[in-house]
């Protein structure tokens, strides 16, 4: 029988469950994320809006219905985050996990912080039951397809498109 080996592999990063103490890294790197999305150009930020979510986030983390992991360098500066839910799926009674937000610091990308936030998720995923997990990508920030390039590698199968409007 083949061992399985959940150790997320070496890096210079260290990747945790965030905590109310990383609010502040947690708001500055969702701030950038949004800057950085479509959505910047059909709504305008509310930082006490995003507090808000975070803090509801790590409250369903604390009942496993919903994680933010937190990557760090060897300084313990806040490089990297990763927020899921999970639920039901809609169409059966298989628990689910779905990326809300996946943002590594432009400076510490390719330098595999991206994967072990991801190779954490799943860690999360098999650890509150969900059979299914999905990620999703910005096609702002990624024009080349280089991140779905990665994750149809990882296992992932591209499942849908996303289209958003102001109405």
């Amino acid at each position: 029988m083949k061992e399985t080996n959940n150790k997320l592999p070496e890096t210079n990063t260290n990747i945790r469950l965030a905590n109310l103490d990383d609010l502040k890294e947690l708001m500055d790197m969702g701030a950038k994320f949004f800057e950085n999305s479509p959505y910047a150009k059909l709504d305008t930020i509310d930082m006490e809006e995003v507090a808000a979510t975070l803090r509801n986030l790590l409250f369903l983390q604390s009942m496993a219905k919903a994680v933010i992991l937190v990557s760090t360098d060897k300084d313990d500066r806040a490089v990297g985050m990763f927020a899921a839910v999970s639920n039901k799926a809609m169409w059966s009674s298989t628990n689910m996990a779905t990326e809300v937000c996946l943002w590594v610091e432009p400076e510490d990308r390719k330098s595999g912080v991206a994967t072990k936030l991801i190779e954490g998720y799943e860690y999360w995923t098999r650890m509150v039951g969900c059979k299914i997990a999905s990620l999703s990508t910005l096609t702002a920030l990624d024009p080349d397809n280089k991140l779905s390039d990665f994750y149809e590698k990882s296992g992932y199968t591209k499942a849908e498109q996303g289209f958003v409007k102001k109405v």
